[in-house]
């Protein structure tokens, strides 16, 4: 993130659902999680595809997803990296569900 736009703590704390690696385990943010399940549930049943297809499509990219996240630690790497692809998926399909108001 550009120094400037580091103006401050919690500017940039989410308040409803966390997306990305930062603020994954704040248990506040959690409750949303099942919806983001929801939401990849929802967009492999509409796109017709199953899990293992979207999972391929994302570990073509996971190196590129890894490189986004500057300080992306190591729980999230290495080892770790399904569980990462796993979130990013779960975020993704939450974001085009809500953002493109999917139903």
């Amino acid at each position: 993130m550009p120094p400037h736009f580091k103006t401050g703590k919690n500017v940039f704390k989410p308040q409803m659902v966390a997306l990305g690696p930062f603020h994954h385990k704040d248990a506040a943010l959690r409750p949303m999680e099942e919806h983001k399940l929801r939401a990849v549930q929802h967009l492999l049943q509409r796109a017709g595809k199953t899990p293992g297809d979207l999972a391929s499509a994302v570990e073509g990219v996971a190196t590129d997803l890894e490189d986004a996240y500057a300080e992306l630690g190591s729980e999230w790497r290495g080892m770790n990296r399904d569980r990462f692809l796993q979130m990013m998926i779960a975020d993704g399909s939450a974001s085009c569900w809500s953002s493109c108001g999917i139903t």
